[in-house]
């Protein structure tokens, strides 16, 4: 009897567990203290139900309020005392705003003196010494200001180049600029991230890029949206690849991910020909896969990526003009190529994954994207390049 009864128990569990098995909505391996996930569909259960509840919408190119006309803006900080700003790139302003998003004061103007801008791209907080950082991506420069809006500071890092994330009020993120070798003969490729201390007594690489065809297209389609959680990791969502990607505050990868996507990811590299061609310095890639437009990280330390559901079609394609002038200095257009009076699009998806790196749920966005922010329970979508409109969620838990 108690042989049938054990028999039975042993019968139903593997039957349990066959059925989970072949119900199992990913997939997980640990190689060499690394986590990959392989995420096969969404995995919501009733402890994770995550609902976004509309709450309001922030400035437009064309709001009839001066102090809320935003050309090019950026990220939203928030800062101790409740006051949001924000970085008004295409106006060379930052905007500070109360908790109640009523406007209170502006700073910064175009130019190349103190407080001036020709390029500013990225707004980080020191939370320890309370102050904001824009990054100026035309000379590699950072401005710092206190929350009052006074000038503190103008510096150029030694190894501050194409990106700028605070990781901490000591050390900075930012492109390690070494994917392409000046050994023309050889396949040189190195990590695209770096951290970089501001005494410059900490200093180290990250990331290995995925090798394209050659160096020059490697360079071009290895780029990645980052953001960090309160315990200083380090997470990209690859633009141009299936991998999302968490990293410690020293570089050590911890977690890979991938998801199921509507479209194959692939590349094609131009046809031109020429000596710097075969150098790996020039030609242009004529196609590339855009997978990921957006990333943040809740207090949860759920990941939250703006995936593209589609490719644009040729008319949804908008892109920003950059430009040399003759004296040297460089400035963004104010036209921006293509149409941008179309607002709607079902070209985006809205994934949040668990700290875990399993996918729980899918949220069809209405709009076009260009990034996203968290702030405590609210949501931020950008449409940077068309309405310049920061679309505002509550984020509900149940």
């Amino acid at each position: 009897m108690e042989f049938t009864l054990l028999l039975s128990v042993i019968v139903i569990f593997c039957v349990w567990n066959n059925v989970y098995a072949q119900d199992k909505s990913y997939t997980s391996e640990v190689r060499n203290g690394v986590t990959f996930i392989s995420n096969k569909k969404t995995n919501l259960t009733k402890n994770d139900q995550i609902q976004l509840r509309f709450v309001r919408t922030i400035g437009s190119l064309t709001n009839d309020d001066e102090n809320l006309q935003f050309f090019l803006p950026e990220n939203i900080i928030k800062d101790k005392k409740g006051n949001y700003f924000i970085l008004d790139g295409g106006n060379y302003k930052l905007k500070k705003f109360d908790k109640d998003w009523n406007f209170l004061m502006s700073f910064g103007e175009q130019g190349q003196g103190p407080g001036e801008f020709k390029w500013p791209v990225t707004l980080q907080y020191d939370k320890v010494n309370n102050l904001l950082y824009i990054f100026d991506r035309s000379d590699n420069s950072l401005t710092s200001f206190t929350t009052e809006g006074k000038l503190i500071n103008k510096l150029r890092p030694e190894r501050l180049n194409g990106y700028f994330y605070l990781l901490d009020e000591n050390r900075y993120i930012s492109s390690a600029n070494t994917i392409l070798s000046s050994n023309y003969g050889k396949n040189y490729v190195e990590e695209i991230f770096a951290v970089n201390g501001f005494d410059k007594t900490d200093h180290f690489k990250f990331a290995i890029p995925e090798f394209v065809t050659d160096k020059y297209t490697t360079k071009q389609v290895n780029v990645a949206n980052v953001a960090l959680d309160n315990q200083k990791n380090i997470y990209l969502a690859y633009s141009y690849f299936n991998k999302i990607q968490k990293y410690d505050d020293r570089g050590k990868l911890l977690l890979e991910i991938d998801r199921p996507l509507n479209y194959k990811v692939n590349f094609e590299r131009s046809t031109n020909t020429g000596d710097n061609i075969n150098r790996g310095f020039a030609g242009q890639v004529k196609k590339k896969t855009s997978v990921s437009k957006g990333l943040s990280i809740d207090a949860h330390g759920r990941i939250w990526v703006v995936t593209f559901n589609r490719q644009l079609r040729q008319n949804e394609i908008v892109s920003l003009l950059v430009t040399q002038n003759l004296d040297g200095e460089r400035a963004v257009m104010k036209d921006l190529k293509g149409n941008t009076d179309i607002f709607e699009s079902d070209a985006f998806v809205l994934e949040v994954f668990n700290d875990k790196g399993i996918l729980l749920t899918q949220i069809t966005l209405d709009k076009y994207v260009d990034r996203i922010d968290i702030i405590d329970n609210h949501l931020f979508l950008l449409d940077q390049m068309r309405s310049g409109r920061y679309y505002v969620y509550e984020i509900l838990e149940k």
